[in-house]
């Protein structure tokens, strides 16, 4: 998937999409087989300066080193659990809005993904678990619903959808794409982090147009949060996205599994 495109694919493998979310009144639990819903508390952000080690590759200026900042990024997501929300919203040729909520948990090798779609109007609700190579899948549309399963081990993998260590990778990969400056540090639930504000596009030729927006980033490199917008090929696209529960998330198994085996 290009990473600059936006493009959704919400086929029966599953709603794909990159990234964001931050704020959202409701969070989806990973214990609910129909992915109900918790309230979440509104997020506590301290203003002023704080104590903060910036990590490699970046310094209260900006970012200097974008391999650098990607590697620890994608070693922090790939080496402990997680819970991850994310927003997407496109308005003007294209029409969507997607909700993801991912947890992972690393020891027991299993990962959820809740994406709920609105595409041209038409609701999309998939729920992907996976469980080290075994994928399953319940997608709603309307009144309809659909079971499937995968296995990632076997050459005739059919899964072209994202696991929940997938879909981060693919929602995150937008960060080496933007230009930044340093904008001081707070603290964040607890958390010192650095902030950076979006101020550009590194290539010459653009994905976005006149983006704006900002980068939470902790002392060990995890994105906690992130918010951006701009515009691109006629569509007005904004997006979002924190991290939750880091080194403590729990994935309970859907009820549905049984009916996604026997598809």
């Amino acid at each position: 998937m290009n990473r600059r495109s936006f493009v959704i694919s919400a086929g029966a493998s599953g709603v794909a999409a990159l990234s964001g979310c931050t704020g959202r009144e409701n969070r989806t639990s990973g214990a609910e087989g129909d992915g109900g819903t918790e309230t979440a508390a509104e997020d506590a952000t301290t203003t002023g300066t704080v104590d903060f080690e910036y990590p490699d590759g970046l310094s209260e200026e900006g970012v200097s080193d974008f391999e650098r900042l990607n590697e620890q990024v994608k070693n922090n997501f790939e080496t402990t659990d997680f819970t991850f929300e994310a927003t997407r919203k496109s308005t003007g040729e294209r029409n969507y809005e997607i909700d993801e909520t991912v947890y992972y948990d690393l020891e027991s090798e299993v990962g959820l993904v809740r994406a709920e779609a609105t595409v041209d109007g038409t609701p999309i609700d998939v729920i992907t678990y996976n469980s080290a190579s075994k994928v399953y899948t319940r997608e709603k549309r309307g009144d309809g619903v659909q079971y499937d399963s995968f296995d990632l081990s076997t050459d005739e993998n059919r899964f072209s959808g994202r696991t929940a260590r997938d879909t981060v990778r693919e929602d995150l990969d937008f960060v080496d794409t933007f230009t930044y400056d340093g904008d001081g540090t707070d603290v964040r639930d607890g958390r010192a982090v650095a902030v950076f504000s979006i101020e550009g596009v590194v290539n010459e030729d653009p994905w976005m147009n006149d983006p704006s927006g900002e980068l939470l980033v902790s002392e060990d490199a995890w994105p906690l949060a992130f918010q951006f917008e701009g515009t691109a090929d006629g569509n007005s696209l904004r997006a979002s996205g924190e991290f939750s529960d880091i080194g403590d998330t729990t994935v309970e198994k859907p009820d549905w599994i049984q009916q996604a085996k026997s598809s």
